[in-house]
C-alpha cells in the first residue's frame, strides 16, 4: 500500500480488542508518534521504515517484531529524534534497528533505549545524544557499522550483554566504510561498557576491521575480552580523536587493551 506521510495512534484501549497489528510493511515518510495504545508488533512481526521522529508516549506501548527490523531511512533533514519515554516489560524497546538514511542525515536517541538484538548502521549518522543504551541479550547480537557513523558523545554510555567465555558475548563491529566515534569532553567521557549486574568474568568483544574508521578520545572502555579492541591490518584511527584522555578498565587478566 501506500507509505502515510506521518503517523499517528491514539488508541484508548490497552486490551487485547484493542490491540493494533498490520498485515502488511508499515512505511512512514513524516514522523512516527505513539500517544495511547498498544502496537503490537510482536504478533504482526512486519518491517517499519520511518524517516523523520520516532516519538512513543506515555501511556503508549509498542512491542517489537521478533524478527522483523524498524529502520530510519531519512533522505533530508534531521537530526530526527527515537524517543521511547516509556516503560513495561517487553514494550517500548527495539528488536532489530537499522539506520539507513541518507549521508549526514542524523537520528539522534531523545531517550535512554534498549535494543535486543542487532543494531546496523548502514549509512547515516546515529548519534546518542548523552543518553545510554542498553544492547543484546544473546551472544549472537552485533552492533555493526559497515557504512556511516555511530557517535557515542559525552555522558552517553552502551552497555553491551556479556558473557564468561571469551568471544561469547555481543560484539562491536567497524566493518570497511564504517565509523565509530566514541568521543566525550573534558570530565564527561563517552564509555562503554557491560550491563549493570553481571558476572565478574563476564566480557564482550570490540573489531575494527580493514577499512573501518576508530575515532576515540575523552573515553571509557571497560570489560572487553582478552582481545581488547582488535584493530585489524587497513583498520583506520582519527589522526585526532587517537585514543588521546582514554582510559581501559577491568580488563581480564592477561588480556591486551588494543
Amino acid at each position: 500500500g501506500k507509505p502515510f506521510e506521518n503517523f499517528v495512534m491514539n488508541n484508548t484501549g490497552v486490551d487485547a480488542t484493542n490491540n493494533i497489528t498490520f498485515t502488511g510493511a508499515l512505511k512512514v515518510t513524516g514522523d512516527f508518534t505513539l500517544l495511547s495504545g498498544d502496537l503490537r508488533n510482536d504478533l504482526s512481526n512486519i518491517a517499519i521504515n520511518v524517516a523523520g521522529n520516532w516519538t512513543i508516549s506515555s501511556p503508549a506501548r509498542f512491542y517489537p517484531g521478533a524478527s522483523a527490523a524498524v529502520t530510519f531511512d531519512g533522505t533530508s533533514g534531521g537530526p530526527y529524534n527515537i524517543n521511547n519515554n516509556t516503560a513495561g516489560a517487553g514494550t517500548n524497546v527495539f528488536n532489530f534497528l537499522t539506520i539507513n538514511a541518507a549521508s549526514g542525515v542524523s537520528y539522534q536517541f531523545a531517550s535512554d533505549l534498549d535494543v535486543n538484538d542487532d543494531l546496523n548502521v548502514l549509512s547515516g549518522i546515529l548519534n546518542l545524544n548523552s543518553h545510554s543504551m542498553t544492547f543484546g541479550n544473546a551472544n549472537t547480537d552485533s552492533i555493526k557499522i559497515s557504512g556511516g557513523t555511530m557517535e557515542i558523545d559525552e555522558n552517553a554510555t552502551v552497555q553491551m550483554y556479556t558473557a564468561a567465555a571469551s568471544g561469547a558475548g555481543a560484539d562491536v563491529v567497524v566493518l570497511s566504510g564504517g565509523t565509530l566515534a566514541v568521543v566525550g569532553a573534558t570530565g564527561s567521557n563517552a564509555t562503554i561498557t557491560r550491563f549493570s549486574g553481571t558476572g565478574g568474568t563476564d566480557r564482550y568483544s570490540f573489531m575494527v576491521q580493514s577499512g573501518g574508521t576508530i575515532q576515540a578520545q575523552y573515553a571509557l572502555f571497560e570489560y572487553m575480552d582478552t582481545n581488547g579492541i582488535q584493530l585489524a591490518d587497513g583498520a583506520i584511527m582519527h589522526p585526532i580523536d587517537n585514543f588521546s584522555n582514554v582510559n581501559f578498565d577491568n580488563g581480564p587478566s592477561g588480556g591486551r587493551y588494543h
